[in-house]
């Protein structure tokens, strides 16, 4: 199984992908980092586009609207291999591909229709009964979803093993899964008119999230004893987050969400938030108040200045005084990250930063701005 190749004198795959000691060396480096010690740099998930490699472009199926699709598993697994043989690694990343059905697909999983759009998916409500039955809420081994995130994580773990890694899919957990199953809106409603309802089906959610993840993670975890969830730690790794939050008030938050949130952390070795929304600030006690919380990734959403701008460098000032580390997604501006090197001096060590440039110069820049 595999890509086509455009000549027979196209580059395999292995030629294409770091060596496995550059492997192994980015996830000593970044066991340093979950352990507190400095790497004289932020750790870095870094890429960068290669040159013309010489492998042919894939023909797109006719009628695909988004690359999480699952009309085709077949192309989904060239995807894979094409996301991996078509870019360069620097600092702590490495090759990583996942079984993706798109945001919050557990509710897929539990009985939601995952629709294609253009570039993404959107997820129609299955608990739309005036009496909707918690009950409902349980695993089918058999769920189409579930099957096809099961066999396409299969094909990928024979991708470059111990090279390329498997990650976990973005099923999300607690409310934004419940908010696709019942409907946004409906839910809002649903915490005057049946807030003991909603208990019942967190907890059943909750239930169902802890199996498809240790199932899952039976299969992804390398040799290393590590997981890949949204970044790679060793041991289990949780990668939490609540879109719905920004609908709620601190108090429905702390209500909620924010039991659930312990109680996830408390079952994982590392933690990891992504806080989507300037709507969601108002819950920051709450969320920095989780001591088993480590890492805290900000989203500032549609709007507002990048995550590298000086506006958002008190929050970052606040998480890294409650204990926990930052992760910033999108930073493009090497001027804009020499200037956070200034102002965050040694603890720029306590961040995590995700960047792609275009090119492999750029890319080296980077590295150079960023170390303290």
């Amino acid at each position: 199984m595999g890509i086509s190749m455009s000549n027979s004198n196209a580059p395999d795959l292995l030629e294409m992908l770091p060596p496995r000691s550059d492997v192994d060396a980015a996830k000593d480096r970044l066991r340093t980092w979950w352990d507190g010690e400095p790497l004289g740099r932020p750790a870095l998930d870094l890429t960068a586009d290669r040159p013309a490699s010489g492998r042919s472009e894939l023909d797109t199926p006719e009628g695909w609207l988004t690359d999480y699709s699952v009309s085709d598993i077949g192309y989904r697994y060239e995807l894979s291999v094409a996301q991996v043989s078509n870019r360069l690694y620097f600092g702590e990343a490495f090759p990583l591909v996942k079984p993706d059905l798109g945001p919050s697909s557990l509710a897929g999983v539990l009985g939601s229709e995952i629709k294609d759009s253009a570039g993404n998916v959107w997820i129609e409500p299955c608990l739309e009964s005036d009496e909707p039955d918690p009950a409902r809420i349980a695993l089918d081994h058999n769920n189409r979803y579930w099957r096809f995130t099961c066999d396409l994580l299969e094909r990928q773990l024979l991708i470059a093993p111990g090279i390329v890694h498997v990650g976990f899919p973005d099923l999300g957990e607690g409310l934004d899964v419940l908010a696709a199953m019942r409907g946004t809106q409906t839910l809002l409603l649903d915490f005057y008119d049946r807030p003991e309802w909603i208990v019942s089906c967190l907890e059943r959610i909750d239930r169902v999230h802890d199996e498809v993840y240790r199932g899952i993670a039976m299969q992804i975890q390398d040799s290393a004893g590590g997981v890949h969830h949204w970044m790679w730690s060793p041991g289990n790794t949780g990668r939490f987050q609540c879109d719905a939050s920004a609908m709620l008030s601190p108090d429905l938050f702390a209500k909620s969400e924010l039991p659930d949130l312990v109680r996830l952390c408390d079952r994982h070795s590392h933690s990891i938030y992504h806080w989507d929304g300037t709507d969601a600030l108002v819950h920051e006690e709450a969320l920095l108040s989780v001591e088993k919380l480590d890492v805290v990734q900000w989203v500032p959403g549609a709007g507002q200045p990048m995550v590298h701008d000086s506006k958002w460098w008190p929050l970052y000032e606040r998480i890294l005084a409650a204990g926990k580390k930052v992760a910033l997604v999108g930073l493009e501006s090497i001027d804009m990250l020499e200037r956070m090197r200034e102002h965050f001096g040694p603890a720029m060590n306590r961040f995590f930063l995700r960047m792609h440039a275009e090119e492999p110069e750029t890319a080296s820049r980077v590295l150079e701005a960023l170390r303290v």
